[in-house]
C-alpha cells in the first residue's frame, strides 16, 4: 500500500519517535511518498533553525533519497480550486500548503499520514491514516 507522509510525521520520524520509526521500518521505500510541500516545509524549518541547520538538512537529504517526491500537477490543482471553493462556502477554510498536500494525495489515490486530523479531515475525499493513535 502506497503512502503520503505528512511533515509532522517525518519530522517524528527525524527525532526518533518509536511509533513512527517503527511503522517506517514495515514499509517497502518504494510504498513511501511525500510531496514537495512537505518538503519545502521541512527545509524551511531546517534553515530556520541555526543551531541545528546542516544536520536537519542532512537528514532531509538522506530520508529524501529513498523515497518519491510528488508534484502538484494540473490535476492537483483541479482539485485544489474545487476543494478550497467549497471550504470557503462552508467557512471551513484551511491553510493553501496543507489543501495543496491534500489535493496531491488525492489527485494520486494515496492516503496522507498525518496526526493533523483536525484539518485535514475538513478535505472531502482524502483518506486519512495516523500512525501516533
Amino acid at each position: 500500500m502506497m503512502y503520503c507522509l505528512d511533515t509532522d510525521i517525518i519530522s517524528y520520524f527525524f527525532r526518533g519517535e518509536k511509533r513512527v520509526v517503527s511503522k517506517i521500518a514495515t514499509i517497502p521505500l518504494d510504498e513511501i511518498n511525500t510531496t514537495i510541500i512537505n518538503y519545502s516545509e521541512l527545509k524551511f524549518g531546517a534553515y530556520l533553525n541555526l543551531s541545528k541547520r546542516e544536520i536537519i538538512l542532512g537528514k532531509i537529504q538522506q530520508f529524501f533519497a529513498d523515497i518519491t517526491i510528488l508534484e502538484y500537477d494540473i490535476e492537483s490543482a483541479d482539485i485544489f480550486a474545487k476543494q478550497k471553493a467549497e471550504l470557503k462556502r462552508k467557512g471551513m477554510l484551511i491553510a493553501d500548503m496543507d489543501l495543496m498536500i491534500g489535493c496531491i494525495c488525492i489527485a494520486k489515490n494515496i492516503p496522507l499520514v498525518t496526526n493533523n486530523q483536525k484539518h485535514f479531515s475538513r478535505i472531502k475525499a482524502l483518506k486519512l491514516v495516523n500512525w501516533m493513535n
